[in-house]
Protein backbone atom coordinates (compact mmCIF):
# COMPACT_ATOMS: atom_id res chain seq x y z
CA UNK A 1 0.00 0.00 0.00
CA UNK A 2 1.31 3.41 -0.90
CA UNK A 3 1.99 5.73 1.97
CA UNK A 4 1.38 9.47 1.82
CA UNK A 5 5.15 9.96 1.84
CA UNK A 6 5.48 7.72 -1.24
CA UNK A 7 3.04 9.97 -3.08
CA UNK A 8 4.70 13.13 -1.83
CA UNK A 9 8.19 12.00 -2.85
CA UNK A 10 7.18 10.60 -6.24
CA UNK A 11 8.21 12.79 -9.16
CA UNK A 12 6.72 12.69 -12.60
CA UNK A 13 8.86 13.13 -15.68
CA UNK A 14 8.12 16.03 -17.94
CA UNK A 15 7.73 15.59 -21.64
CA UNK A 16 7.30 17.88 -24.56
CA UNK A 17 3.67 18.89 -24.83
CA UNK A 18 3.01 17.10 -21.52
CA UNK A 19 0.59 18.14 -18.84
CA UNK A 20 0.83 21.51 -17.15
CA UNK A 21 3.34 21.17 -14.31
CA UNK A 22 1.38 23.48 -12.01
CA UNK A 23 -1.94 21.73 -12.62
CA UNK A 24 -0.30 18.34 -12.14
CA UNK A 25 1.40 19.46 -8.92
CA UNK A 26 -1.84 20.98 -7.62
CA UNK A 27 -3.78 17.83 -8.48
CA UNK A 28 -1.17 15.61 -6.81
CA UNK A 29 -1.30 17.82 -3.71
CA UNK A 30 -5.08 17.42 -3.60
CA UNK A 31 -4.74 13.64 -3.99
CA UNK A 32 -2.06 13.58 -1.30
CA UNK A 33 -4.26 15.42 1.20
CA UNK A 34 -7.20 13.10 0.59
CA UNK A 35 -4.98 10.04 0.70
CA UNK A 36 -3.31 11.16 3.95
CA UNK A 37 -6.73 11.50 5.54
CA UNK A 38 -7.85 8.06 4.33
CA UNK A 39 -4.52 6.50 5.31
CA UNK A 40 -4.80 7.91 8.84
CA UNK A 41 -8.43 6.80 9.13
CA UNK A 42 -7.49 3.31 7.92
CA UNK A 43 -4.70 3.07 10.52
CA UNK A 44 -7.08 4.21 13.29
CA UNK A 45 -9.72 1.70 12.21
CA UNK A 46 -7.17 -1.12 12.14
CA UNK A 47 -6.07 -0.16 15.65
CA UNK A 48 -9.70 -0.08 16.76
CA UNK A 49 -10.35 -3.52 15.25
CA UNK A 50 -7.32 -4.88 17.11
CA UNK A 51 -8.50 -3.34 20.37
CA UNK A 52 -12.05 -4.63 19.92
CA UNK A 53 -10.76 -8.10 19.04
CA UNK A 54 -8.78 -8.15 22.26
CA UNK A 55 -11.92 -7.08 24.13
CA UNK A 56 -13.90 -9.90 22.53
CA UNK A 57 -11.21 -12.39 23.58
CA UNK A 58 -11.35 -11.07 27.15
CA UNK A 59 -15.12 -11.47 27.32
CA UNK A 60 -14.99 -14.95 25.76
CA UNK A 61 -12.54 -16.00 28.47
CA UNK A 62 -14.77 -14.41 31.10
CA UNK A 63 -17.78 -16.28 29.69
CA UNK A 64 -15.89 -19.58 29.90
CA UNK A 65 -14.84 -18.84 33.48
CA UNK A 66 -18.41 -17.94 34.46
CA UNK A 67 -19.78 -21.09 32.84
CA UNK A 68 -17.30 -23.21 34.78
CA UNK A 69 -18.20 -21.38 38.00
CA UNK A 70 -21.91 -21.94 37.35
CA UNK A 71 -21.40 -25.66 36.72
CA UNK A 72 -19.35 -25.91 39.91
CA UNK A 73 -22.01 -24.03 41.89
CA UNK A 74 -24.73 -26.34 40.55
CA UNK A 75 -22.64 -29.40 41.42
CA UNK A 76 -21.94 -28.07 44.91
CA UNK A 77 -25.62 -27.29 45.42
CA UNK A 78 -26.62 -30.81 44.38
CA UNK A 79 -23.98 -32.37 46.63
CA UNK A 80 -25.08 -30.19 49.57
CA UNK A 81 -28.74 -31.15 49.05
CA UNK A 82 -27.83 -34.84 48.86
CA UNK A 83 -25.68 -34.59 52.01
CA UNK A 84 -28.49 -32.78 53.87
CA UNK A 85 -31.02 -35.43 52.80
CA UNK A 86 -28.67 -38.22 53.90
CA UNK A 87 -28.14 -36.53 57.26
CA UNK A 88 -31.87 -35.98 57.69
CA UNK A 89 -32.57 -39.62 56.82
CA UNK A 90 -29.90 -40.77 59.28
CA UNK A 91 -31.36 -38.55 62.02
CA UNK A 92 -34.86 -39.86 61.27
CA UNK A 93 -33.66 -43.46 61.40
CA UNK A 94 -31.82 -42.80 64.66
CA UNK A 95 -34.89 -41.15 66.18
CA UNK A 96 -37.08 -44.08 65.11
CA UNK A 97 -34.59 -46.55 66.57
CA UNK A 98 -34.53 -44.64 69.89
CA UNK A 99 -38.31 -44.44 69.86
CA UNK A 100 -38.60 -48.18 69.29
CA UNK A 101 -36.03 -48.85 72.01
CA UNK A 102 -37.92 -46.64 74.45
CA UNK A 103 -41.20 -48.34 73.51
CA UNK A 104 -39.66 -51.76 74.05
CA UNK A 105 -38.22 -50.65 77.39
CA UNK A 106 -41.52 -49.31 78.51
CA UNK A 107 -43.25 -52.60 77.79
Amino acid sequence: MLTPIDIQNHSLKTAVRGYSKKETDDFLEEILQGYESLYKENRELKDKVTSLSEGVQYYKQMETTLQKALVLAEKTSTETQEAAKSKADAMTNEAQAKSEAMTNEAQ
